[in-house]
This record gives structure tokens, C-alpha cells and sequence, in this order.
């Protein structure tokens, strides 16, 4: 089976290591920051007064409501690994924090793990480049600098239904496929 990871184009000049297991059992490649960024504390991030979100909170609310409704400052950053990674069909790679991520920084992934399918990177309209969404509980921004080390990737075999016919295609990146 071939994986390889590649680094993206927009990043070529910037040095970082390549994903890469800490031993030789190690399941997780390790990721590595490819940009220097600062992750905001969640309860740092309140517009003005904290009420104004709390107002109504027994009204359900539907999706399109609250990915409107929700301020830029209250959603999870966006941290770059600078690398996309050529998978066998049948295979995707799963993106987790380092164990001692959430125990160190108080760093979480707001999806819980990210799914890199086999068909990310390099369709008609992304590269592929591979980002992890955190959320920092801290009470304190956190300042990661490139080559800083708090997720993994470990590729996984997944199967399909006897009777999946899908034959669509990827073409885009990041929640691309609209669901």
C-alpha cells in the first residue's frame, strides 16, 4: 500500500518537518504546524457581553440558524500542516490531536477527528492541503510556531455497502461535499 505525503505549493519555501511516527509502532504520523498562528482562548472570545448568547436558549434552533448565527470569533481556527497526502482508494486518513494535546493546552479538535478522503487532494479545485479546526479551552491565547506538534494522522481502511453505487466525483476541498 502507498501513502505519501506531500508538501502543498503555497507552502514549498517554508520549512517543517514531513508527518512522520515517533517509533516504530507508533499508529499516528505525527503533524506539524506549517504557520505560525495564534489560537484565541473560546472564553477570551465573547463579543461584548456573554448574555447575548445565553437570550433564548430554549429556542431550537435549525442548522441554517446557527451557521449564521454564530460570530467568526466564536468558531474554531484553522491550523495548517502544509502537507496533502496520496491515499489508496478505500483508505482516508484520520486526523486526532496528540494524546497530550487536550491534557498540556487544553487544545481540541472541534470535530473530534478530521477525515482526509483518498480523492482530497489534487481535484479540479483543491490541492489538498490538510488543516485541523481547534478550539482552545485555555484561559489564555496560544501562540503555535511552526514545527509545534499537537495532532496526528493514522490511515484507516473503510468499507462500503454491498449495494453503494455512488460514482460522484470530489471536486473541492474543505466541506466541499456539502454535508
Amino acid at each position: 500500500m502507498q501513502i505519501t505525503f506531500e508538501k502543498v505549493s503555497r507552502l514549498k519555501d517554508v520549512y517543517f518537518p514531513a508527518p512522520k511516527r515517533a517509533t516504530k509502532d507508533s499508529a499516528g504520523y505525527d503533524l506539524y504546524v506549517a504557520q505560525d498562528i495564534t489560537i484565541p482562548s473560546f472564553f477570551q472570545n465573547f463579543e461584548g457581553n456573554t448574555t447575548q448568547y445565553l437570550i433564548n436558549t430554549n429556542h431550537p434552533r435549525t442548522l441554517a440558524e446557527v451557521k449564521n448565527g454564530i460570530p467568526a470569533s466564536l468558531k474554531p481556527t484553522l491550523v495548517s500542516f502544509g502537507v496533502k497526502v496520496y491515499l489508496p482508494s478505500g483508505y482516508y486518513l484520520k486526523i486526532v490531536p496528540r494524546s497530550s494535546t487536550p491534557l498540556k493546552y487544553l487544545l481540541f479538535l472541534a470535530n473530534g477527528e478530521g477525515i482526509i478522503d483518498a480523492d482530497y487532494a489534487d481535484n479540479p479545485s483543491n490541492e489538498g492541503e490538510i488543516f485541523g479546526q481547534f478550539i482552545n479551552f485555555s484561559p489564555y491565547p496560544i501562540s503555535l510556531k511552526v514545527g509545534d506538534c499537537i495532532a496526528q494522522g493514522i490511515v484507516q481502511k473503510y468499507y462500503i455497502d454491498d449495494e453503494d453505487a455512488t460514482d460522484t466525483e470530489r471536486s473541492g476541498g474543505f466541506g466541499s461535499t456539502n454535508a
